[in-house]
């Protein structure tokens, strides 16, 4: 038996609320989602992944900013990247995006974003030579007093934004880095660029270590969780409450075991 589409929706809507999505909300989205597709599967639903980006975007509604990361590393060694070729090496949810958004991809060859729904045009037209400066779409989600939601993922395989404001802080553990290689327009014209993003200063012992910058916003109830103070399922947090407490943390001079560590 297969369930209708309107279990499938009532279903999903469900889910997105008890994560503590609202509509109209401007939405960061970080994904696995391999229990998600095992649910809706022991459900008897039929669909695909772009059905729940579907969904998503409904229950978000037009106003809506949906924002997914396409992130390509390999940019660093490969030396290549094509904005409307290279493929997202941020899960099934994020590949798809990049598959539905057409032209709506921001122009970083290791930190891109597919957008879609209501897509700030500014941001797709500009070059952010910086992955993470304020010209960054973690900027604008701040800005525009976005959340970051995340599905079955803990902080530490996703939480970017937090480097973002630790370069927005310049913090004494990381420095800009240039990355060259060739680069492929949305009209496949190919030119050499450099790109920069923030890395750590020293790799050999320096650890990018975010668990405790986790349970810090979980214990103080920052983040609304589907299970509570669980990374299991959806959840989510204002991208305005992740910047005054990770600058916080910064100011005090107790960012070592909640940011980074050392070897």
């Amino acid at each position: 038996m297969i369930v209708v589409k309107k279990d499938f929706k009532n279903y999903l809507n469900l889910f997105w609320s008890s994560g503590g999505l609202k509509r109209d909300d401007n939405i960061l989205i970080h994904s696995n989602l391999k229990n998600l597709i095992l649910l809706l599967r022991k459900k008897k639903f039929s669909f695909k992944v772009e059905d729940i980006i579907y969904n998503l975007l409904d229950y978000l509604g037009p106003k809506a900013t949906l924002i997914f990361p396409t992130f390509t590393f390999n940019f660093t060694s490969s030396k290549f990247f094509s904005v409307s070729e290279t493929k997202s090496e941020m899960g099934i949810m994020s590949e798809t995006a990049r598959k539905l958004c057409k032209k709506n991809r921001t122009w970083h060859p290791i930190y891109s974003f597919a957008i879609l729904g209501n897509v700030p045009k500014d941001q797709i037209l500009k070059k952010n030579y910086s992955a993470l400066g304020q010209d960054s779409m973690f900027g604008w989600l701040i800005e525009n007093e976005g959340k970051v939601a995340v599905i079955d993922l803990n902080d530490q395989e996703c939480m970017t934004i937090y480097h973002h404001i630790e370069e927005m802080n310049n913090v004494e553990w990381r420095c800009l880095k240039s990355f060259e290689g060739l680069y492929k327009d949305w009209n496949l014209k190919q030119t050499k660029i450099k790109a920069k993003t923030f890395v750590r200063k020293d790799k050999n012992r320096i650890v990018t270590d975010v668990g405790g910058m986790q349970k810090y916003l979980m214990d103080r109830d920052y983040y609304f969780c589907q299970n509570n103070k669980s990374t299991k399922g959806i959840r989510s947090i204002k991208s305005v409450i992740i910047k005054k407490n990770v600058e916080k943390i910064l100011k005090k001079g107790i960012a070592k075991g909640l940011l980074y560590s050392t070897k």
